[in-house]
């Protein structure tokens, strides 16, 4: 099993930033880049990785004291994400200190404990827009309150606006998840 000590989501995220600019430049070179599929693509790599850190197996082993932290912030993060959450709460739960809980954010994902919790939602509000077929439904479904503010953290993560993404798959046979490309929906997860 992967153990979340062993693995650095800082350094993930730098990598996959690395090879994004290095593939993004060479395939600049040529005229048949689809920028917006490949950002989308590379988002999918980033996205797979913060599965794989935040479903890591902890260990059985006695944790230190950001172990433990990190894994019942995890653990808040994703029993109550349809509600919200503050600072406040993930400190009370974790019986930490708020510095404290975004110095191990900072250290394991490179990302503040709110800032997670978006990139968590919009993953979950992802996979609800597929199934529920309504940008609203699926907010409300994933815990995300500022409708103004979704179309650009949506674009920014997966390459397309909301909307725009419900059309292509409506444009498609609606009920094959296969015909979404990004890895949650391909595998299932």
């Amino acid at each position: 099993k992967i153990k979340r000590r062993d693995l650095d989501g800082a350094a993930l995220f730098s990598v996959a930033a690395a090879i994004h600019r290095m593939l993004l430049a060479g395939l600049r070179e040529t005229a048949t880049v689809d920028v917006v599929q490949f950002n989308y693509c590379m988002g999918q790599v980033v996205l797979d990785w913060m599965e794989v850190l935040m479903c890591a197996d902890s260990g059985k082993t006695k944790s230190s004291n950001r172990e433990r932290i990190l894994t019942r912030s995890l653990d808040y993060i994703r029993h109550h994400y349809r509600f919200d959450i503050k600072i406040r709460d993930l400190v009370d739960y974790t019986h930490s200190t708020s510095r404290n809980l975004q110095l191990v954010f900072k250290n394991q994902f490179g990302l503040t404990p709110l800032q997670f919790l978006r990139c968590y939602r919009l993953i979950k509000f992802h996979k609800a827009l597929r199934q529920v077929g309504s940008v609203t439904e699926a907010a409300v479904a994933s815990g995300l309150r500022h409708m103004g503010r979704l179309p650009d953290h949506y674009r920014a993560m997966f390459g397309e606006n909301p909307t725009d993404y419900l059309s292509r798959m409506r444009g498609r046979d609606w009920h094959k998840r296969a015909e979404c490309h990004c890895g949650h929906c391909r595998t299932g997860q």
